[in-house]
């Protein structure tokens, strides 16, 4: 609780007085001869109130509940629903894509461009360092730590089918191998002997592992159809079929990105 300060000279003292949903406990702090006081709501909430505030409003005059009640309420009645659908409708809402109740505005070109090029600002590795910076020194109370905890053992393993994003196992088979852990296991291989530098123009930015023997022909020429079959295969894991390509150079080449071969 807030400690209370003797009240200034010639001010009407209003403690105990109660202003709509608000008692007041007492004199808070005077600025710019504006009195401040200490309030204490019917929901438990204690917050400082301007003495005209108090005065001008006193039916409706709380914490911050009140308002949030009445807009609950007003919210479910049917007109206003309508009111806000029509309001709604004609909308493009991409950011609100399947909600039925949510068709969203046109979205401009303009207001677009503005989306992407706040989007590229916040990967930018700048803005990766500042972040970096600022969550380094939080700290975590306990309380919070707790409650995590609880909530991530209530919630349980959110892999597989207790994923709310689970789509009943349609992950594509080269997916699933290029996740495991021989997979990475591989590349990591190529990394050690190359020295993570690309073999063809000799940068070491954005390095990536790639096939010489596509990846693609490699499953169907030895006829792989699980994740089994593909730890088994010899051939998929041979170091001498991977090489370090940078990122352009890895581009340029005629299997990149999926390709037919």
């Amino acid at each position: 609780m807030t400690v209370l300060i003797t009240l200034p000279p010639r001010t009407k003292d209003l403690t105990k007085q109660q202003f709509g949903r608000l008692l007041v406990l007492g004199y808070s702090h005077k600025v710019d001869k504006k009195i401040f006081w200490l309030c204490k709501c019917t929901c438990g909430k204690e917050v400082i109130r301007r003495s005209d505030s108090l005065k001008n409003l006193p039916k409706r005059v709380s914490c911050g509940c009140w308002v949030k009640e009445i807009t609950k309420e007003n919210n479910q009645k049917p007109e206003v629903k309508e009111k806000i659908r029509q309001k709604m409708l004609g909308r493009d809402a991409f950011w609100a894509k399947g909600n039925k109740n949510c068709l969203g505005r046109k979205v401009t070109d303009q207001e677009k461009a503005v989306l992407r090029e706040s989007t590229k600002k916040q990967w930018a590795p700048e803005f990766r360092e500042y972040m970096s910076t600022i969550m380094k020194d939080k700290i975590v109370s306990d309380e919070t730590k707790v409650r995590i905890s609880k909530t991530s053992r209530e919630r349980g393993s959110q892999k597989g089918a207790n994923n709310p994003a689970w789509k009943v196992g349609i992950s594509p088979l080269t997916a699933s191998i290029r996740a495991c852990f021989k997979y990475n296991g591989w590349r990591f291989a190529i990394y050690n002997r190359d020295d993570s530098t690309c073999v063809l123009c000799g940068s070491k930015e954005k390095i990536q592992a790639d096939h010489i023997v596509p990846f693609a022909k490699l499953l169907r020429d030895n006829n792989i159809n699980s994740i089994a079959g593909a730890e088994d295969c010899v051939a998929l894991w041979d170091v001498s079929n991977g090489r370090c390509l940078c990122y352009e150079c890895h581009k340029a080449t005629p299997t990149f990105g999926n390709k037919r071969v």
